[in-house]
Protein backbone atom coordinates (compact mmCIF):
# COMPACT_ATOMS: atom_id res chain seq x y z
CA UNK A 1 0.00 0.00 0.00
CA UNK A 2 3.00 2.24 1.07
CA UNK A 3 4.06 2.05 -2.77
CA UNK A 4 0.31 3.00 -4.18
CA UNK A 5 0.83 5.97 -2.39
CA UNK A 6 4.40 7.02 -3.34
CA UNK A 7 3.72 6.35 -7.35
CA UNK A 8 0.39 8.16 -6.81
CA UNK A 9 1.70 11.47 -5.79
CA UNK A 10 4.75 11.29 -8.59
CA UNK A 11 2.44 13.41 -11.11
CA UNK A 12 3.97 15.33 -13.48
CA UNK A 13 1.10 18.06 -13.03
CA UNK A 14 2.38 21.53 -10.62
CA UNK A 15 0.54 20.58 -7.37
CA UNK A 16 0.37 24.23 -6.42
CA UNK A 17 -0.94 26.43 -9.92
CA UNK A 18 -0.64 30.53 -10.49
CA UNK A 19 3.24 30.44 -9.32
CA UNK A 20 5.62 31.53 -12.01
CA UNK A 21 8.64 29.51 -12.81
CA UNK A 22 11.22 32.21 -11.55
CA UNK A 23 13.85 31.28 -9.51
CA UNK A 24 13.00 33.11 -5.77
CA UNK A 25 16.20 34.71 -5.97
CA UNK A 26 15.32 36.90 -8.73
CA UNK A 27 12.02 37.78 -7.17
CA UNK A 28 13.61 39.54 -4.00
CA UNK A 29 15.91 40.92 -5.80
CA UNK A 30 12.89 42.59 -7.95
CA UNK A 31 11.33 43.45 -4.93
CA UNK A 32 14.49 45.01 -2.94
CA UNK A 33 14.98 47.20 -6.14
CA UNK A 34 11.58 48.27 -6.87
CA UNK A 35 10.76 49.56 -2.89
CA UNK A 36 10.65 53.27 -2.86
CA UNK A 37 10.55 54.90 1.02
CA UNK A 38 7.76 57.14 1.10
CA UNK A 39 7.09 59.54 4.00
CA UNK A 40 4.45 58.88 5.84
CA UNK A 41 1.11 61.96 6.08
CA UNK A 42 1.93 63.93 8.54
CA UNK A 43 5.58 63.39 9.75
CA UNK A 44 7.93 65.84 9.85
CA UNK A 45 10.73 63.71 10.65
CA UNK A 46 10.19 60.02 10.21
CA UNK A 47 12.95 58.76 13.45
CA UNK A 48 11.48 54.58 13.03
CA UNK A 49 12.77 54.97 9.56
CA UNK A 50 16.14 56.30 10.39
CA UNK A 51 17.73 55.24 13.62
CA UNK A 52 19.93 51.75 12.83
CA UNK A 53 20.20 52.82 9.22
CA UNK A 54 23.72 53.48 8.37
CA UNK A 55 24.48 57.31 8.00
CA UNK A 56 25.26 56.83 4.32
CA UNK A 57 22.17 55.12 3.50
CA UNK A 58 20.27 58.11 5.55
CA UNK A 59 22.06 60.68 4.25
CA UNK A 60 20.05 62.17 1.54
CA UNK A 61 16.42 61.15 3.67
CA UNK A 62 18.01 63.41 6.68
CA UNK A 63 18.79 66.37 4.53
CA UNK A 64 15.05 66.26 2.65
CA UNK A 65 13.65 66.04 6.29
CA UNK A 66 15.88 68.06 8.79
CA UNK A 67 17.62 70.29 6.51
CA UNK A 68 21.33 71.33 5.41
CA UNK A 69 24.28 70.00 7.76
CA UNK A 70 25.93 72.88 9.82
CA UNK A 71 28.15 70.73 11.64
CA UNK A 72 29.57 67.33 12.51
CA UNK A 73 31.11 67.27 16.24
CA UNK A 74 32.94 63.89 17.96
CA UNK A 75 31.39 62.86 21.01
CA UNK A 76 34.79 60.64 22.13
CA UNK A 77 35.28 57.00 21.16
CA UNK A 78 32.06 55.70 23.02
CA UNK A 79 29.38 57.81 21.74
CA UNK A 80 30.67 58.40 18.03
CA UNK A 81 29.68 61.73 16.48
CA UNK A 82 26.92 64.93 16.42
CA UNK A 83 25.76 65.94 13.09
CA UNK A 84 23.68 69.15 13.43
CA UNK A 85 21.04 69.77 10.92
CA UNK A 86 19.14 73.16 10.34
CA UNK A 87 16.14 71.16 12.21
CA UNK A 88 17.75 68.68 14.53
CA UNK A 89 20.68 66.74 15.20
CA UNK A 90 21.85 62.79 14.87
CA UNK A 91 24.12 60.71 16.54
CA UNK A 92 26.08 57.67 15.68
CA UNK A 93 28.70 55.64 15.95
CA UNK A 94 30.40 53.01 13.72
CA UNK A 95 28.13 54.36 10.80
CA UNK A 96 25.28 53.38 12.24
CA UNK A 97 22.50 56.09 13.70
CA UNK A 98 21.61 55.56 17.11
CA UNK A 99 19.49 58.68 18.12
CA UNK A 100 17.64 61.65 16.49
CA UNK A 101 16.69 65.41 18.24
CA UNK A 102 14.11 67.19 16.10
CA UNK A 103 13.16 70.50 17.13
CA UNK A 104 9.48 71.16 16.15
CA UNK A 105 8.52 73.97 14.24
CA UNK A 106 5.81 75.29 17.13
CA UNK A 107 4.85 73.93 20.64
CA UNK A 108 2.84 70.87 21.00
CA UNK A 109 0.90 68.34 22.75
CA UNK A 110 3.15 65.09 23.12
CA UNK A 111 0.46 62.84 21.23
CA UNK A 112 1.32 65.05 18.45
CA UNK A 113 4.89 65.42 18.80
CA UNK A 114 5.08 61.77 18.99
CA UNK A 115 2.81 61.38 15.12
CA UNK A 116 5.06 64.51 14.01
CA UNK A 117 8.41 62.03 14.49
CA UNK A 118 6.62 58.73 13.33
CA UNK A 119 5.98 57.01 16.38
CA UNK A 120 2.44 55.90 17.60
CA UNK A 121 0.92 58.44 20.67
CA UNK A 122 -0.13 55.98 22.72
CA UNK A 123 2.24 55.63 25.84
CA UNK A 124 1.76 53.66 29.02
CA UNK A 125 3.20 56.10 30.82
CA UNK A 126 5.30 59.65 31.04
CA UNK A 127 7.64 60.47 33.88
CA UNK A 128 7.31 64.72 34.18
CA UNK A 129 10.28 66.54 35.23
CA UNK A 130 10.19 70.40 35.36
CA UNK A 131 11.22 70.94 31.70
CA UNK A 132 11.24 67.47 30.12
CA UNK A 133 8.82 64.39 29.54
CA UNK A 134 10.31 61.34 29.45
CA UNK A 135 9.37 57.28 29.04
CA UNK A 136 11.38 54.21 28.41
CA UNK A 137 11.31 51.06 26.03
CA UNK A 138 8.47 52.23 23.75
CA UNK A 139 7.46 51.02 20.10
CA UNK A 140 11.69 49.43 19.92
CA UNK A 141 12.83 52.62 21.17
CA UNK A 142 14.97 52.79 24.54
CA UNK A 143 13.94 56.16 25.45
CA UNK A 144 11.91 59.02 24.35
CA UNK A 145 12.44 62.39 25.74
CA UNK A 146 10.69 65.62 25.00
CA UNK A 147 11.68 69.17 25.63
CA UNK A 148 8.60 71.19 28.14
CA UNK A 149 8.02 74.86 26.18
CA UNK A 150 8.69 76.10 30.06
CA UNK A 151 8.22 75.04 33.22
CA UNK A 152 5.41 72.67 34.05
CA UNK A 153 3.84 73.10 30.24
CA UNK A 154 1.92 70.30 28.96
CA UNK A 155 3.18 71.34 25.33
CA UNK A 156 7.01 70.47 24.12
CA UNK A 157 9.21 72.31 21.61
CA UNK A 158 11.70 69.27 20.58
CA UNK A 159 11.88 65.76 20.64
CA UNK A 160 14.89 63.36 21.26
CA UNK A 161 14.69 59.75 20.37
CA UNK A 162 17.06 57.30 21.11
CA UNK A 163 17.35 53.63 19.67
CA UNK A 164 19.80 52.27 21.96
CA UNK A 165 22.83 53.12 24.29
CA UNK A 166 25.72 52.81 22.45
CA UNK A 167 27.41 52.92 26.48
CA UNK A 168 26.21 49.63 27.33
CA UNK A 169 27.11 47.72 23.97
Amino acid sequence: MFLWITLGCMSAEPVLTGLSSAPATEIAVESADSYVYERPDGVLVDVPHMVGKSLDAARVLLEQQMGSLQAVEALGSREGRQIQFERGRVREIDGSIYQVHVDLPRPVRRSEAMRMVGLPSQVREWLGAALEWRTSWVHGMERVRMGREERGSEFVIWVEVRRYNPRKR
